[in-house]
């Protein structure tokens, strides 16, 4: 018993001997050095002690750990901020009746109620007012040229498509509907209008915009703006976003001007005969994008949809910059030179403008004033709050008695402005 027990321990105590002998050659055993050494990670490193904790014989290649890569968190661009447009300054406003703020002097009065949507005016030869509204009324309003509320109001027609535009010129009446021009006449000399007649029918409209407020020019041409086919884009037809010329009878049309996004009202300056248009902007950029009062000259290109504003956004080169920038978003659409004698002498030739506005109110709603300053050849603007207190204003245009008549689209009423002096 005792010498098998002997035996045993001389085999296990040799056996032990070799095992130690093995360890001290593979650890004084050095590997060639490789060209690229990539250090291990730490936690790699500590896996594989935990892992293997005797060395592996020296002729089996280890693989080589390569460290797992670090993820850097991807930078964000830091949006721009986009200011809000600067109040325009008041000439003192203060109330002054039916809900409107007026400078000193100026009073306001609701002259007619029940005209739903106003979109248009016109007075024809007789100062009577024809009122176009949005549901496709054309109205008359007989007794306007008094200064009182009217009592005589008649329907002339109904059913039209979304008329945006009149225009009365030596005894004809033109109506601009979506995608159309209709001259209205009176054949039989009873003076109502009573022959109807498209004089243009192609006027492309695929959007939202379309052909609006017409004008005739002191070369006895009809000029019609024409609104682009989208908020912001490249135009396959070339009369979109344009001003396009038409002989009275409908013939003839050329693009008088263009890269004009959505100009809602014409207007031909009283003394010199320049034509005047107030444009609205791209809505895609927000209030980075003004609305312009633009002096509009004959080949004119004026950078819709890269360029607005004086040399805003892209490739402005060749085009031509506003008179004056307006509060962007606000959607400056009517438009009337001032050509009365009610109100007092310096507001001659002055424009006035009224800005739809926003839902929210935070542009627009208004009415403004611009008083144009004319050097050699070259204009200047000064541009200032009239009137506020409106929901929608719309239709402008000055009355046979001197007085300012405002389309309060949201109301469905017509305001007459006039001065008092107190």
């Amino acid at each position: 018993m005792n010498k098998v027990w002997c035996r045993n321990l001389i085999f296990i105590v040799g056996a032990l001997l070799m095992i130690a002998c093995t360890q001290d050659e593979a650890t004084t055993t050095a590997f060639p050095p490789s060209s690229t050494e990539i250090p291990a990670t730490p936690a790699a490193s500590t896996a594989a002690t935990q892992l293997n904790p005797t060395s592996a014989p020296t002729d089996i290649p280890q693989p080589t750990v390569v460290p797992t890569p670090t993820i850097r968190p991807t930078a964000q661009p830091t949006p721009t901020p986009v200011p809000r447009p600067t109040p325009l300054p008041d000439d003192l406003l203060q109330p002054a009746g039916a809900d409107l703020n007026l400078p000193e002097g100026f009073k306001a009065e609701v002259w007619l109620e029940g005209i739903r949507f106003p979109t248009a005016f016109a007075f024809d030869d007789q100062n009577r007012l024809y009122i176009a509204n949005e549901l496709g009324d054309l109205v008359r309003v007989n007794d306007a040229n008094s200064g009182e509320p009217p009592t005589d109001v008649v329907t002339v027609s109904c059913g039209i498509e979304v008329p945006l535009g009149l225009a009365f010129f030596d005894g004809a009446l033109y109506v601009s509907s979506r995608g159309e021009i209709t001259r209205i006449t009176d054949e039989d000399g009873d003076g109502e209008l009573d022959s109807f007649k498209t004089i243009v029918n192609d006027i492309p409209v695929p959007g939202n915009h379309q052909n609006n407020g017409p004008a005739v020019g002191p070369d006895g041409k009809l000029y019609v703006p024409i609104g682009s086919s989208c908020d912001a884009c490249g135009e396959e037809d070339v009369r979109s976003a344009s001003v396009t010329r038409f002989d009275l009878d409908g013939s003839n049309q050329e693009v008088f001007a263009r890269g004009l996004r959505n100009v809602y009202q014409l207007a031909f300056h009283p003394e010199d005969g320049t034509l005047w248009a107030a444009d609205n902007g791209r809505d895609d950029k927000r209030y980075a994008v003004p609305e312009e009062l633009n002096l509009v000259v004959e080949g004119g290109a004026y950078g819709y949809p890269d360029c607005w504003g004086t040399n805003g956004g892209r490739r402005c080169e060749g085009t031509i910059p506003p008179v004056a920038e307006l509060p962007s978003r606000s959607s400056a659409d009517g438009l009337v030179f001032y050509t009365g004698d009610q109100f007092p002498s310096e507001y001659t030739n002055d424009i006035f403008i009224t800005l739809w506005g926003t839902g929210d109110g935070s542009t627009g709603k208004n009415v403004v004033r611009i008083v144009l300053t004319k050097v050699e050849d070259r204009y200047t603007a000064r541009v200032s709050n009239f009137a506020t207190g409106f929901k929608h204003p719309l239709p402008i245009i000055v009355a046979p008695d001197g007085s300012l008549l405002i389309g309060n689209h949201g109301a469905g009423t017509v305001l007459r402005v006039f001065y008092t002096g107190f």
